[in-house]
């Protein structure tokens, strides 16, 4: 589904760039956010607060699992090819290796011979979608300096893909898929969860 569009200054040349993430996961990440401080302020109200400080922790590492689940993830496509933001790797894929696009369970890019996922695009299938999505302008790059920020779902995140890796397919020379760990992401949730634990077990 197409969802609500916002447009940012960016620094990139020749043309700007399209994000896809997800508006319900981000206001679904706040709620849980939410939820997660009233319980620490009653704990603290209701008991000693430094338990409810030691144990903050624990719903601390809730808010962060949910955030890379539902809000971390992102799509991302220029004038070069797709960025494929996911929870804990991040993927550059060149326009000149996008083969095809899929939505099965979520948006599935085949590139450079295998099969990559985006989180960003979640399937939300249903007949009336379905015509929703049919009915979808194209969608191009904003103009150069620009970022725009869209939610779509699944198939139509593939729609897209496809049409962008149609109009821009150049030769480009050693082109590969590139990969590389989100460190802050994985750090976050590692410092969190050997918390939560002393905090659990001690």
């Amino acid at each position: 589904m197409m969802g609500r569009m916002g447009t940012q200054h960016a620094g990139s040349a020749g043309q700007g760039s399209l994000v896809i993430r997800s508006d319900r996961g981000r206001v679904g990440t706040l709620v849980i956010a939410a939820m997660a401080a009233v319980i620490v302020v009653l704990q603290a109200w209701q008991g000693p607060v430094e338990v409810a400080l030691r144990y903050a922790v624990v719903p601390a590492l809730v808010v962060w699992v949910v955030y890379l689940m539902w809000s971390a993830a992102s799509v991302r496509l220029d004038a070069d090819g797709l960025t494929l933001r996911n929870p804990f790797v991040t993927r550059r894929l060149p326009w000149s290796l996008v083969t095809g696009a899929e939505s099965r369970w979520g948006l599935v890019v085949e590139a450079g011979g295998r099969r990559w996922s985006a989180w960003a695009a979640p399937a939300r299938g249903s007949y009336r979608q379905a015509a929703r999505d049919a009915a979808l302008p194209d969608l191009g790059l904003p103009p150069a300096g620009e970022e725009t920020y869209i939610d779509l779902d699944a198939r139509a995140a593939a729609r897209l893909v496809r049409q962008e890796s149609e109009r821009r397919r150049p030769p480009q020379a050693a082109a590969q898929v590139t990969a590389s760990v989100n460190v802050v992401e994985v750090g976050v949730l590692g410092l969190l969860a050997v918390g939560a634990a002393l905090a659990i077990l001690l």
